[in-house]
């Protein structure tokens, strides 16, 4: 994801937060939360679980 926090910040001009993990109930996943003007978008990288 580190390469998407670079993308996201050069080329879309867009704060990144730093990168968290989430793990509930056979569900693990990293993601980040990006600041586009007034939008608030997740970035979600599946780690494992379906």
């Amino acid at each position: 994801m580190h390469f998407t926090h670079r993308y996201g910040a050069q080329i879309l001009k867009a704060r990144i937060s730093k990168t968290l993990v989430w793990e509930r109930g056979g569900l693990h996943v990293r993601y980040a939360i990006a600041r586009i003007g007034q939008g608030h978008f997740i970035w979600v990288q599946p780690l494992a679980g379906t």
